[in-house]
């Protein structure tokens, strides 16, 4: 799992996020500031809703990355047991 340690967030080796979940972390940041920097009530919930959507696109694509991680795995275990390297074997299990 991944672990917050302030404001970085330290991945599991291996596990690379995307385009699109990187852009998507940048908006909710910028979406952030302007929840902060709103004056009106009105202005600060549009922003809020902005940024909550901004959000869960963060989260589905970060969760979309994991599973395709797991699944390169998943063929690359499968690959090395038909083929009996247990040595793969153990390297891909370990990670």
């Amino acid at each position: 799992m991944s672990r917050s340690t302030g404001l970085q967030v330290l991945h599991p080796q291996g596990v690379d996020i995307s385009r699109d979940a990187s852009e998507s972390c940048r908006k909710t940041r910028k979406e952030g500031k302007y929840v902060n920097n709103s004056r009106t009530r009105a202005a600060k919930v549009k922003a809020k809703e902005e940024k909550n959507e901004a959000n869960r696109s963060v989260k589905r694509s970060i969760r979309a990355d994991k599973r395709n991680y797991i699944e390169t795995l998943e063929t690359e275990v499968e690959e090395a047991s038909n083929q009996n390297r247990t040595k793969d074997l153990y390297s891909i299990t370990k990670r």
